[in-house]
């Protein structure tokens, strides 16, 4: 049998030839030209590149790196005695909590050391010993702290009051006062106690002079009994000088 293209075939072997990419069963007719494929493929290879480098979250371990980070940093800063430091508040969740309570643990100490310079201006370079730390509703050890420097105020105040006191009555021409060698129920030690005698022998000594100085006036100037001499144990340097001028003077009203 001869073919449309004059080709013969035996009569059992008849086959009907297509072109290539027609039919049914062939692949699709393809009729894209060179330069719009090339134009295409770098079209779909810049979308795949810009993909690839946009940027991605960062892990939740990144996250928590950058979270120690700042609280380490934050913590060298405290120990410092740096308490301006404070972690950002706009951290969420654990982060968020732990830098809540790092900001309040750096401002409770803000407060503390605010107060202390104020109540130490105040009691020792302005010499107002009543005053005392504030209360800030501090709780625990804070409030400890607290009561113990408001405690060693009073402790360091009331001897000095006391002394005042007595020192007050002298000027007044009471020589009765003492200075009394405890505090609230406890005996005074230390600087205290050596202050608080010193205070007191120099009282004791003014009533001594006193007494005999009244003594041998009355003696020599009312009962008329000349010869008194005053006598005043244990005195020296301008006590001993009056003693001796006194005893003089007697001793002159009887020559």
């Amino acid at each position: 049998m001869r073919s449309s293209h004059g080709t013969y075939f035996p009569d059992d072997s008849v086959r009907i030839c297509l072109p290539v990419g027609t039919g049914t069963g062939g692949p699709p007719v393809n009729n894209e030209s060179q330069p719009a494929r090339r134009s295409r493929r770098g079209a779909a290879a810049s979308t795949a590149s810009e993909t690839v480098a946009a940027p991605t979250p960062p892990s939740t371990q990144a996250v928590e790196m950058e979270v120690l980070q700042q609280l380490l940093m934050a913590m060298n800063s405290v120990r410092e005695g740096d308490f301006s430091v404070q972690l950002p508040a706009h951290w969420e969740g654990m982060s968020g909590k732990l830098a809540d309570a790092f900001n309040d643990i750096v401002n409770q100490n803000k407060r503390l050391a605010n107060d202390l310079a104020r109540v130490a201006q105040r009691v020792g370079g302005e010499g107002r010993t009543r005053q005392r730390m504030p209360s800030a509703n501090r709780q625990g050890q804070w409030s400890d702290m607290e009561s113990s420097i408001n405690g060693l105020i009073r402790d360091m105040a009331r001897p000095i009051e006391t002394m005042t006191e007595a020192m007050a009555a002298v000027a007044k021409g009471d020589l009765s006062r003492t200075v009394p060698l405890d505090s609230d129920g406890r005996p005074l030690q230390g600087e205290f106690l050596r202050a608080a005698n010193i205070v007191n022998r120099m009282l004791e000594q003014m009533s001594e002079f006193s007494s005999e100085v009244t003594r041998v006036a009355l003696e020599v100037g009312t009962a008329g009994r000349l010869g008194g001499q005053a006598k005043v144990k244990g005195v020296s340097g301008v006590w001993k000088d009056l003693t001796d001028s006194v005893n003089q003077m007697a001793s002159n009203l009887t020559a």
